[in-house]
């Protein structure tokens, strides 16, 4: 296993590849990848403190808006898909 992170850098993400680097088994790290440290990041906010999971997809995100922006895009774009499907029914 060879840790790489280009996103999120946070404290048990350092202590794992310290930890890999020395030589560490997947035994000593697994401690570190607990759902421990992940379950008190969402309770605190501290996203310094866990370890959060991310597919793939991560890789198409290009850009990460304000949620007024998000979601004023997300009411813009369902008026328009709603008017489409006004229009193809004739109303």
């Amino acid at each position: 296993m060879h840790l790489q992170c280009s996103g999120l850098k946070n404290n048990p993400l350092h202590k794992i590849a310290e930890t890999e680097a020395a030589g560490g088994s997947y035994k000593e790290m697994l401690p570190l990848m607990s759902g421990k440290w992940t379950k008190e990041a969402y309770v605190t906010g501290g996203a310094q403190n866990g370890l959060f999971t991310v597919v793939q997809s991560i890789g198409l995100i290009d850009d990460v808006p304000t949620m007024s922006v998000l979601l004023l895009g997300m009411v813009a774009e369902a008026k328009e898909k709603l008017s489409a499907v006004h229009t193809s029914l004739g109303r």
